[in-house]
């Protein structure tokens, strides 16, 4: 991710670490060892969501989840709903 000059704060926001630690591996001074990972292994460049917007994701995923399952349980009164939104 450093050498497709990903910002320090993507890379950091990808791992849950800090900035700092970012900066620590891609200059060496910490893991030199490791080994850089193939680019087709890598995730897609930043900017991630916040821990915010994916606590804010989650939430609404969580409501269409129970959406779903009050139409599995009663298909017609879902319908009806859905007619109403027309």
């Amino acid at each position: 991710m450093g050498a497709r000059n990903d910002r320090h704060h993507d890379i950091a926001a990808w791992f849950g670490v800090n900035q700092g630690r970012i900066a620590e591996v891609l200059s060496g001074k910490k893991f030199h060892y490791v080994v850089a990972s193939a680019e087709h292994q890598l995730p897609p460049p930043g900017p991630y969501s916040s821990g915010r917007a994916a606590h804010h994701s989650l939430v609404a995923l969580e409501d269409a989840k129970s959406a779903l399952e009050l139409a599995l349980q009663n298909i017609d009164l879902a319908l009806k709903e859905v007619k109403k939104l027309k």
